[in-house]
């Protein structure tokens, strides 16, 4: 019997030290994209991105880098601002927990660079603006022009690694 208690409490030890010790998978990544002025045009290579973007909603991606342009009517002509980012999941926790959702947000700002943040509470799935109700439609890449780099950082938080570089795009003479 003695055998058997013993048995059992070696055998439970070594699957707590086990379980605390083993990761959960990565938590789920969102992107959305928001704005104080509405832009006339918004281009990303990230396929979650649908043909309309609504302000402020979130659409379920892949961890990866991608590139947005995007344009202000207050822009001359052929001026875009860009950005490159890098997303990447919240990883596990110990115990086979899964890591948080990593919310990502990319703010499309008129008069200065566009920035890029991790959100900690999520805001509805889809959250149309008041001053655009019906969004903002995708349209395709600038047809070239000369990629200026204005800022490029590396933000190490909270178990994420995040990459941004961006500037402005302007048109070649």
């Amino acid at each position: 019997m003695k055998r058997i208690v013993l048995f059992a409490v070696i055998l439970t030890s070594a699957a707590v030290f086990l379980l605390s010790g083993c990761k959960g998978p990565a938590g789920d990544v969102f992107i959305a994209l928001d704005w104080v002025n509405t832009p006339i045009s918004i281009t990303s290579t990230d396929p979650s991105i649908p043909a309309r973007v609504f302000p402020g909603a979130y659409y379920q991606t892949l961890p990866g880098s991608y590139y947005i342009e995007y344009r202000h009517a207050s822009y001359a002509v052929n001026v875009y601002r860009y950005l490159y980012y890098t997303l990447t999941p919240i990883q596990g926790k110990p115990g086979f927990q899964p890591g948080d959702d990593a919310l990502y947000t990319v703010w499309l700002y008129e008069n200065s660079n566009p920035t890029i943040v991790l959100d900690v509470s999520p805001r509805s799935a889809i959250s149309p603006s008041v001053q655009d109700p019906a969004g903002v439609p995708q349209s395709p890449l600038s047809s070239g022009g000369k990629h200026v780099q204005q800022f490029e950082y590396t933000e190490t938080l909270g178990g994420y690694d995040l990459h941004v570089q961006g500037g402005v795009i302007e048109p070649v003479p």
